[in-house]
């Protein structure tokens, strides 16, 4: 446990991994709010000019807790910031792998962690970006 914790204060130590966690885990969430009701903001947005339609994103985007469950709210924030987490944690890793010139094992553990990232990892949940 205190290896795991001491590799999460050398990652998280640099800003640009807390700054990588957080624009993910806040993209994630935005992606949720606007295809919740996919139908209803497509034909919207279409109708609207661009700066319209950017404004109408941002009031889905902040208005989408009210239309869920609270349950589904922290659900969807805590596998954001899980997300989010989990990717700066795997773009450190693949740092350390091209580091560390691997060769052939380096570009295989980057393929695995890249799919890792793109494909669900649980069937029931279907939580990746390959899900969306």
């Amino acid at each position: 446990m205190e290896e795991v914790l001491s590799v999460w204060k050398k990652v998280f130590s640099k800003k640009s991994y807390i700054l990588t966690a957080v624009v993910i885990a806040i993209v994630f969430y935005s992606l949720n709010a606007v295809l919740y009701d996919f139908t209803y903001t497509r034909s919207s947005l279409a109708s609207l000019s661009p700066p319209k339609a950017i404004a109408l994103t941002g009031q889905i985007i902040v208005s989408f807790p009210h239309l869920i469950k609270t349950s589904f709210v922290f659900s969807l924030i805590a596998i954001s910031v899980l997300l989010g987490t989990l990717c700066s944690l795997l773009i450190y890793k693949t740092k350390n792998l091209r580091k560390a010139g691997t060769g052939k094992a380096g570009l295989i553990s980057s393929v695995g962690i890249f799919l890792g990232i793109i494909a669900p990892a649980c069937a029931a949940c279907g939580v990746g970006f390959a899900s969306i």
